[in-house]
């Protein structure tokens, strides 16, 4: 069972950053700085844009990756349901 917990969390990761690079360029800047621990006025000092700019677009980022991976999860917690069986 700790394999399979290992092998589902390096999936999810894989999943996730393969949908970050699905993004829109700027959106995935944004993201991956702030996955990488900046915080938005370094993220805007950092790109030369502005907070609101980072804030706009963390938020639509965050967003998309929310809806494309809540159904990779439902999928997920099926499976590891059906294992408990």
């Amino acid at each position: 069972m700790e394999q399979l917990a290992g092998f589902v969390g390096e999936e999810v990761i894989r999943r996730l950053y393969s949908d970050i690079h699905a993004l829109p360029a700027e959106q995935q800047r944004i993201i991956r700085l702030s996955i990488a621990g900046f915080k938005g006025a370094e993220i805007a000092r950092r790109l030369g844009i502005s907070i609101n700019t980072v804030k706009t677009q963390k938020y639509r980022g965050y967003r998309s990756l929310r809806l494309r991976l809540s159904k990779f999860f439902f999928l997920f917690t099926l499976f590891i349901a059906l294992l408990r069986v």
